[in-house]
C-alpha cells in the first residue's frame, strides 16, 4: 500500500485496509427492534443486512424475500439492521462530532466512505460462521420436525443478545411447493440449528426433503 490506512487486530485479523477498493464497514443503523410474524422489517433498505432472533428467546425464524425491497419476518422476531458506511445516515450515531473517517478512492467523480467512527455505537460480534452448502438441513417427514443433527449445529452458546443473519434465508410458498430456510433457537438449550427443507403436495401425492444453506451463515452477539 502506498498511502492510506491499514489496521489489523490480534493474530493479524483484518480490521480495515483503505487500499482495498470498494471495501466498506457496515455499522448498525437500527438497533434492536421488534417485527411480528408477517410484517415488513421497518426502515429496511435494499442491500441492508438483517440480523434477527426469536422474540420469545427460542423457536424457529425465517424471512420471506419474495419482495426484495420489503422482506417480511416469518415468526415473531427482534432484529437489527446493518448498512454500508457509504449509505449509512450521515448524522452521528454515537453522540460525537469528532472521529475518524476513511474514504475510498475516487471512482467516476464520487468518493464513498469506507469507515466513519461516528457510526460506531454498537456492533455485531461474530461468534460462528458456516460456508455455503455446509449445513445439510432435513426434516423427519411431511409436516415433521426439522433435523437437529450435529451437522446442522451452527452455534452452541447463544444468549439473549445473539442474532443470526437472515439474508440468504427463505420462506417460500408457491403453488404446491414450500421451502423453508432459517434457524431454530432450541428451547432449553443454547444451541442454534440450521433449518432447511422443502415440502410439496398435489395430485394426491406429497414429498419432502432437505435443502442445504444457499448462502453464508453468520451468528453473532449484539454489543452495545
Amino acid at each position: 500500500m502506498g498511502y492510506g490506512l491499514e489496521v489489523t487486530g490480534a493474530n493479524d485479523s483484518f480490521v480495515i485496509d483503505s487500499s482495498i477498493s470498494g471495501a466498506a464497514y457496515m455499522p448498525i443503523v437500527q438497533g434492536n427492534t421488534s417485527c411480528d410474524d408477517g410484517n415488513v422489517y421497518s426502515n429496511y433498505t435494499l442491500g441492508d443486512l438483517i440480523y434477527a432472533r426469536p422474540a420469545s428467546g427460542s423457536g424457529m425464524i425465517f424471512t420471506d424475500f419474495g419482495d426484495p425491497d420489503n422482506p417480511e419476518a416469518d415468526g415473531d422476531q427482534h432484529f437489527v439492521l446493518l448498512r454500508t458506511s457509504s449509505t449509512a445516515p450521515s448524522t452521528s450515531q454515537n453522540g460525537s462530532d469528532y472521529g475518524l473517517k476513511v474514504l475510498d478512492e475516487v471512482v467516476g467523480g464520487s468518493q464513498a466512505v469506507m469507515y466513519d467512527s461516528r457510526h460506531t455505537s454498537s456492533t455485531i460480534d461474530i461468534k460462528a460462521s458456516k460456508g455455503i452448502k455446509s449445513l445439510p438441513g432435513g426434516i423427519s417427514g411431511y409436516d415433521g420436525t426439522p433435523t437437529e443433527s450435529t451437522e446442522n449445529q451452527i452455534y452452541t452458546s447463544y444468549n439473549s443478545n445473539t442474532y443470526a443473519l437472515m439474508n440468504g434465508q427463505a420462506s417460500i410458498l408457491q403453488g404446491y411447493m414450500k421451502i423453508k430456510l432459517g434457524y431454530h433457537f432450541k428451547a432449553s438449550t443454547t444451541i442454534i440449528y440450521y433449518v432447511g427443507y422443502y415440502q410439496w403436495s398435489g395430485f394426491g401425492n406429497q414429498g419432502f426433503g432437505p435443502v442445504a444453506n444457499f448462502g453464508t451463515i453468520l451468528v453473532g452477539d449484539l454489543v452495545t
